[in-house]
């Protein structure tokens, strides 16, 4: 009698929030990426919507950036205040 193979799946649990920017903290700063290109970058998230960042929560309350920290910074120079996280 054959077993029957049991398929691992990952638990994958997050929750969307919307937090203001200085709750998040990335590794680089924004010295750290060319100011031409973080404008064009923000320009375009004008125009379509900035995206939703991966973050992680960190013992002090805090959010720890995971990705696209050149995003990051793109949608802080457009002037927007929050940001759509994903935790």
């Amino acid at each position: 009698m054959k077993r029957a193979k049991t398929k691992k799946t990952l638990d994958v649990r997050f929750e969307n929030r919307t937090v203001p920017f200085s709750l998040i903290d990335a590794e680089t700063s924004i010295e750290a990426w060319d100011k031409k290109d973080l404008k064009t970058r923000a320009a375009y998230f004008l125009l379509n919507g900035a995206p939703v960042f991966a973050v992680n929560e960190t013992e002090n309350g805090r959010l720890r950036l995971l990705a696209a920290e050149k995003d990051f910074y793109a949608a802080k120079v457009s002037g927007a205040t929050q940001a759509d996280v994903r935790v």
